[in-house]
C-alpha cells in the first residue's frame, strides 16, 4: 500500500501545472489465472484477513490508511500474472505488469 502513496506522490510531483489532471491511484488490482484459488493474506497489528480473488481471477487491495500506518504484511498464495493500479477518478485500472 505503501506504493500506491509513494506512486501518487511521484505522479503528482513530476507532473508540474498539469498536476491535476493526472490521476490518483485508489489501490492495486491484481490479475490471477481464473479457476485458481488464488487469495492475499493481510498481517498486521489489527489481526489476519485474508482476501481472495473473484472467478475472473481479479482480486483488488483498495488503499487502506490504516494498513498503512500499521505496516501491514500482504503474502500471496498464487502467482501474479498482471498487477494494475486502481484510478480512483476514472473507476478503472492502469496496467502496470
Amino acid at each position: 500500500m505503501a506504493s500506491v502513496k509513494q506512486s501518487n506522490a511521484l505522479i503528482k510531483s513530476q507532473a508540474g501545472m498539469m498536476r491535476f489532471l493526472m490521476p490518483t491511484f485508489a489501490g492495486i488490482q491484481m490479475q490471477f489465472p481464473r479457476g485458481q484459488a488464488a487469495a492475499a493474506r493481510i498481517t498486521s497489528g489489527q489481526g489476519e484477513r485474508t482476501v481472495s480473488a473473484d472467478a475472473n481471477g481479479l482480486l483488488h487491495l483498495p488503499l487502506d490508511e490504516a494498513l498503512v500506518r500499521a505496516n501491514a504484511q500482504v503474502k500471496l498464495f498464487w502467482h501474479i500474472c498482471r498487477l494494475r493500479a486502481l484510478d480512483r477518478e476514472a473507476g478503472h485500472a492502469g496496467t502496470f505488469a
